[in-house]
């Protein structure tokens, strides 16, 4: 089994963090976000973690807020020119959407929201779950949390969307488990926790008044840590 991976999200916080693991472990990625130029810099950052001359990194801009069928066919033949059918997929692309009273929060607003954290999974599963399937191998990983397990006040966009995740995830994962052929596939969905980040940094600017005290109190807490869970997420 060749060591090739796709990370999406990789220039955020956890993102990087998992380029950075991967690539330390030997692996060849394609990193995908939304930022070109943080893309590059993640790219020059990592580059003195490669542990063979063979290793590679490509990186790949892709919007997650508008699927379209066209970029998600893209981004699969660049994946298969540069790493061939990746062994490991992570979906970590994520979109916090709109903040505040689900009463106060309309259909529209719940688009970016799941276009990016639930739509784009399911993209990228049906481009390469099939590849993955003929290979006999493959695994996937998709970054839930955010409301999944348990109500989240005021971020109902977001926290929809991620619970959405793990049934798919589920779903996904059973239906793999009764085809025959002896495969070596898994799928798992893993929720890190609060973290710090930017998008924890982006709604701690919100405030106690739109997205709670509950809310704040604990993000306050994580950032006054020494130690850093982002981490811990990666190498789980």
């Amino acid at each position: 089994m060749k060591k090739t991976g796709l990370i999406t999200g990789a220039t955020g916080g956890l993102g990087f963090e998992l380029v950075k693991y991967f690539y330390a472990n030997g692996y060849s990625l394609v990193i995908t976000d939304i930022n070109l130029n943080k893309l590059k810099k993640v790219k020059k950052e990592i580059q003195n973690l490669r542990i063979n001359n063979k290793q590679t990194i490509d990186i790949y801009k892709l919007d997650f807020n508008r699927i379209e069928k066209i970029k998600f066919d893209k981004l699969k033949i660049f994946v298969l020119k540069n790493i061939g059918t990746p062994a490991v997929i992570i979906n970590c692309a994520g979109f916090i959407g709109k903040i505040g009273k689900a009463w106060e929060t309309e259909a529209k607003d719940y688009v970016n929201a799941f276009n990016c954290n639930l739509f784009s999974v399911i993209e990228i599963c049906s481009r390469f779950v099939p590849l993955m399937i003929k290979k006999k191998y493959g695994k996937i990983i998709n970054v839930a949390g955010g409301g999944a397990t348990s109500p989240r006040e005021n971020f109902t966009p977001y926290a929809l969307a991620k619970t959405s995740i793990v049934r798919y995830t589920e779903n996904l994962a059973r239906e793999l488990e009764l085809l025959q052929g002896n495969l070596n596939l898994n799928v798992n969905c893993i929720s890190p926790g609060i973290m710090k980040s930017g998008m924890t940094k982006h709604i701690l600017e919100f405030g106690k008044r739109n997205v709670g005290k509950n809310e704040i109190d604990k993000l306050k807490k994580e950032f006054s840590k020494e130690t850093d869970s982002k981490k811990l997420a990666a190498e789980l």
